[in-house]
């Protein structure tokens, strides 16, 4: 037996006999408010509503007949990917359920979880560990914690979804597991902390998508060591608290001091950046089919941000009005990005991030800005803007207007 898969069993032998609330299923994404807001919004013959609930329905319907592959090998981005199609289905299968209230939903969403869940080997224990040298696959050290923490937030989603299908003993399978991808985003971001950042990447989005992930297991299992490490914790350097901090750039600090040290700005003289860009923004040079990835990286942050912002808001704990020493609030993440993806001259298609890549889709996290700071006009102008019925290849699918969307 590879060393890997001996550590895996070892840990999920040693969860075993953890005893776990049963009354209620975990809160992730989802609460009762948002399942209310998807039952209105599936009835409602008005747009984007009405378009968006088909797709869901019709991703539902495509679920109900997909092979129950899972992913085993060496590499976690071929785990990532594979393991959030599967949750993505398991995702749409549970709110068809819950609307139309078909146990053929239900019982599918319970077939396509279990086997991820109860496979031998476990998912993630073969996976590989390369020292980082450059590399751009997926058997890394380096991008161990960020893979396996956007696959553990989408089974965490999922998970808190079917669970009210899953026995006992099913959900003492499924959390052991959860806890073991815990361990393996520990070990990511641990190196991350012991190699200086990879280049002193102080504040890369890999940090918090390890913190995501930490934070999506910790509230499927109601840990609440797990959840205070990821948010805020004096053991953690980079918990959410100070990659929030260091991740949204303002005009009140230096940008020597808040800037990755081969940001254009301080290399080739570009433009400052803005109250509320995203630290990620230096990987405009990353060219990819003739267009930069600045701006799809500071997106990518932003949404790994929000995304821990909202499960802790639906689990009593407020980081949205969270505001760090220099002003950072997430509110000004979308503020300085709304006229990227509105296209609004000269910001969109000049300056620092020209010619890079807006993915207009993103608009679906603006459903998630506009629900927890209402009156904000520059997100208001996204949603009234843009096509809302878009499609998140990660946690929300077709979902998130029907979940958070209302039109102003």
């Amino acid at each position: 037996m590879p060393p890997e898969e001996r550590s895996a069993r070892s840990v999920v032998e040693k969860t075993q006999k953890v005893e776990r609330p049963t009354a209620r299923a975990p809160r992730v994404l989802v609460g009762s408010e948002e399942l209310a807001r998807l039952r209105r919004s599936a009835i409602s013959q008005e747009e984007p509503f009405a378009s968006a609930w088909q797709k869901v329905l019709a991703a539902a319907e495509e679920a109900m007949t997909a092979a129950t592959e899972v992913y085993d090998g060496a590499d976690s981005v071929k785990l990532r990917f594979a393991g959030i199609e599967t949750m993505g289905r398991v995702r749409d299968l549970c709110l068809a359920h819950h609307v139309a209230g078909e146990e053929r939903y239900a019982a599918k969403a319970r077939e396509l979880f279990m086997a991820w869940a109860q496979h031998s080997p476990v998912p993630g224990s073969r996976l590989s560990r390369e020292a980082y040298a450059g590399q751009s696959h997926g058997g890394t050290i380096a991008g161990l914690g960020l893979n396996v923490g956007l696959l553990a937030m989408d089974v965490a989603h999922a998970y808190s979804l079917v669970w009210e299908h899953l026995t006992p003993r099913e959900r003492g399978t499924a959390e052991r597991w959860l806890r073991f991808l815990a361990v393996l985003i520990r070990d990511g971001h641990e190196a991350w902390t012991e190699n200086d950042y990879y280049g002193k990447q102080d504040f890369n989005n890999h940090l918090s998508g390890h913190n995501m992930g930490l934070a999506a297991i910790g509230f499927a299992l109601r840990d609440q060591a797990m959840i205070d490490y990821a948010l805020d914790s004096p053991e953690n350097p980079r918990d959410w608290k100070e990659m929030h901090n260091g991740a949204i750039l303002t005009s009140a600090k230096r940008n020597a001091d808040q800037l990755w040290h081969g940001d254009l700005t301080l290399t080739k003289g570009a433009a400052s950046p803005a109250t509320g860009e995203i630290y990620d923004r230096y990987r405009v040079v990353t060219v990819r089919k003739g267009r930069g990835c600045g701006m799809p990286y500071a997106f990518f942050h932003q949404k790994m941000l929000t995304q821990t912002a909202e499960m802790a808001h639906q689990n009593g704990i407020d980081l949205y009005d969270y505001t760090g020493p220099y002003g950072e609030n997430l509110r000004l993440t979308y503020e300085a990005y709304a006229p990227h993806l509105l296209k609004q001259e000269p910001v969109a298609r000049s300056g620092y991030y020209i010619r890079n890549r807006v993915y207009e889709a993103h608009v679906h996290m603006y459903e998630l800005a506009n629900r927890r700071y209402p009156d904000s006009e520059q997100i208001g102008e996204v949603l009234r803007t843009l096509n809302r019925a878009v499609l998140d290849h990660e946690a929300f699918g077709w979902t998130s207007v029907l979940l958070y969307g209302e039109n102003r």
